[in-house]
Formats: C-alpha cells, sequence, structure tokens
C-alpha cells in the first residue's frame, strides 16, 4: 500500500468459551500458558500494524485494542453494513464454509439499505452484480 491507501478488515471474533463449528481443537501451548489478564477485560484483541512514512527507511509499529464492544449490525455505519454485504458476497461466490446462512437476498438487502452516496456509482454496479449473480444461482 502506499501513501493516502486505506484498507477494510473485517473479523470475525469467536470469544474464549462461546462454542463454534468453525474452532478447530489445536494442540496445547508449548512456550506459553493460557492466560487472560484481567486488567484489559475489556479488550477482545490487539491489532498490531506497522507504517512507514514515505520518506522513510524504518518502520514505526502501533497498535489499537479492540474493545468488548459489541453491536449489532444495524446500528454500524453505513459504509461498514456495505462492506460486510460485499465480503459476504464474496462468500457465497466461493461457496465458504463460513458463509453460515447468508444468501443473495440478505447481501442485496444489506447493501441498498447501507448504499448512501454513490457519487462514481460502484455501489449501484455492485448491487446489479449480486441482483444478476442471484438470478443465475451462482
Amino acid at each position: 500500500m502506499g501513501a493516502g491507501h486505506t484498507i477494510t478488515a473485517i473479523y470475525e471474533i469467536i470469544p474464549i468459551g462461546v462454542k463454534s463449528d468453525f474452532i478447530k481443537e489445536t494442540d496445547n501451548l508449548k512456550y506459553q500458558k493460557k492466560q487472560i489478564n484481567q486488567d484489559i477485560s475489556t479488550e477482545v484483541a490487539t491489532i498490531k500494524t506497522r507504517y512507514k512514512k514515505p520518506d522513510g527507511h524504518k518502520s514505526i509499529e502501533f497498535n489499537i485494542p479492540v474493545l468488548n464492544n459489541p453491536m449489532e449490525l444495524k446500528n454500524t455505519s453505513d459504509n461498514y453494513r456495505f462492506a460486510s454485504s460485499v465480503a459476504m458476497f464474496g462468500m457465497l461466490l466461493r461457496n465458504s464454509e463460513y458463509k453460515g446462512s447468508s444468501d443473495y437476498n440478505q447481501v442485496i438487502k444489506i447493501a441498498e439499505n447501507a448504499k448512501g452516496k454513490d457519487d462514481e456509482g460502484y455501489k449501484t454496479e455492485f448491487l446489479r452484480l449480486v441482483k444478476i449473480a442471484n438470478q443465475q444461482k451462482l
């Protein structure tokens, strides 16, 4: 990525103790004990990333805590909901094992309700592609 670019990453976090079909059994850790620091109980993860200034040679690390602040999809921003619909569409096209009960109609509904301003028409074009895929049952 270059200066001025952005990236959107969407993760599903499954907390410790929550039953999930997606979590596989793993071997016990050999060099590290499983522990939860009670002082950070409001956090569920930490995002660690690095960047370089455009003229820099050394990367700079910064960490961002992910707070345990669950929110219903309907209460998130238009951009977040639209990005979620795009991710869901990708999982449907790939027939991903992680698609859950998602379907094309759900993608269309979320995207339409989150479309917002669309000056370049990309969101409208995305919706058109989803509707074609739904008709073809891709």
